[in-house]
């Protein structure tokens, strides 16, 4: 009961602030969050990180013609809390406090906690409808005027067996038809590749629409090695549907500019080709192409190799932050990484003749990365020494 009497006062706290900013505000403030996004259908990946984040193994998003259907399997629900305090400091704010506000959370703001970050994320999905209906029983509710959200009765069909969530986002925007929104979603979906690689719950995300069927896997087979790194570092074989990737594993300490520490992965890896060579062929160019984040950003990093870490992020997510602490920390221990990364290789076969032509040249490399670059070069020198 105290739930339901939070989310009715957290509906009122929000008309307030509709009326404390007038609608001309608040529509100004979300074009300007929207208009961050330069990429269409952004908030697929938002979605697909909040899946993961609440622990889902299957997704499956339904293109219509009327709207988007988004559904998965995860164990974590959402949650309201007293509106009153959700934004102190010892306090997470609920997911339905987080996504119905501004710059606010259920993830403390820090290093740790800046993939996923669920509430300005969350405002993507306004590029094609004004209002969003999520079904998380017990809540189910819509969002009105971006940031009220309305109780609503459970919709049937929606989900299916073992299904605990849905988002059905209708296309129902004055400014873009129902024709142009599933047009530029339909592209989208259409060009885009496998993105399960560093998720670390969902093995299967399903794509359908009206002509076609899509569906991404991911396997994942343990690497053993002989060497001496072996105890502190993971080594694998993932199979993302035909795509093979030798990945390698590592928790490394970070700190933040209060001197505070956190215990954060890192990964470096390799994609093979179907002669099972690690390959810089552009036909894998979107595994290697721009760092990751758990999810691709638009961050090139003009190695031939994949890189993964829980950098901060510039809002939209599209790049890495310069001049944050926590990120230089992190292209440095990737550079550990994949020092012994390359040595671990050489002892499973794999650095062979045709790894030179994977090789970054260091005139394209930008000044972030290149201590990545020369470890690399460095490391395969000095083995042919």
């Amino acid at each position: 009961m105290e739930d339901k009497n939070w989310f009715a006062a957290l509906t009122a706290k929000r008309l307030n602030t509709v009326e404390t900013l007038k609608e001309n505000g608040l529509n100004t403030f979300i074009n300007h969050i929207i208009g961050t996004y330069h990429e269409p259908a952004h908030f697929i990946y938002e979605l697909l990180q909040n899946a993961d984040d609440a622990k889902a193994t299957k997704v499956r998003l339904e293109l219509k013609p009327n709207g988007v259907l988004f559904t998965h399997n995860g164990k974590v629900n959402f949650t309201v809390t007293n509106p009153d305090y959700e934004r102190e400091d010892d306090t997470p704010p609920g997911h339905i406090n987080a996504i119905t506000a501004f710059s606010l959370t259920a993830k403390k703001d820090d290093i740790k906690n800046q993939i996923g970050k669920f509430g300005i994320g969350f405002k993507s999905v306004f590029q094609y409808t004004n209002t969003p209906y999520v079904y998380n029983p017990p809540y189910c509710f819509k969002i009105e005027k971006f940031i009220v959200p309305r109780e609503i009765k459970f919709q049937d069909g929606f989900l299916y067996d073992k299904e605990t969530t849905a988002f059905w986002l209708p296309f129902d925007k004055t400014d873009k038809t129902a024709q142009q929104a599933h047009h530029e979603i339909f592209t989208r979906l259409s060009d885009i590749k496998n993105p399960l690689l560093f998720l670390r719950n969902i093995t299967v995300f399903d794509i359908v629409n009206h002509t076609t069927f899509i569906r991404f896997t991911k396997e994942i087979e343990e690497i053993e090695t002989l060497m001496i790194p072996a105890s502190y570092i993971k080594v694998c074989k993932v199979k993302l549907n035909d795509d093979t990737i030798i990945k390698f594993s590592k928790k490394v300490k970070i700190t933040d500019h209060t001197s505070k520490a956190y215990f954060l992965p890192i990964n470096v890896a390799f994609i093979l080709d179907e002669n099972n060579n690690i390959s810089a062929d552009k036909l894998y160019q979107h595994y290697f192409k721009h760092a990751w984040s758990f999810l691709p950003t638009m961050h090139e990093t003009r190695l031939n190799y994949i890189l993964n870490a829980p950098f901060i992020l510039s809002p939209n997510r599209e790049a890495i932050k310069e001049n944050r602490t926590e990120n230089i920390q992190l292209i440095t221990e990737l550079a550990q990484l994949m020092e012994t990364a390359i040595d671990m290789l050489d002892e499973l076969g794999y650095i062979t003749g045709k790894f030179d032509s994977t090789l970054p040249v260091l005139k394209y490399i930008t000044a972030e990365f290149m201590p990545i670059a020369e470890v690399v070069i460095n490391k395969v020198k000095a083995g042919k020494a």
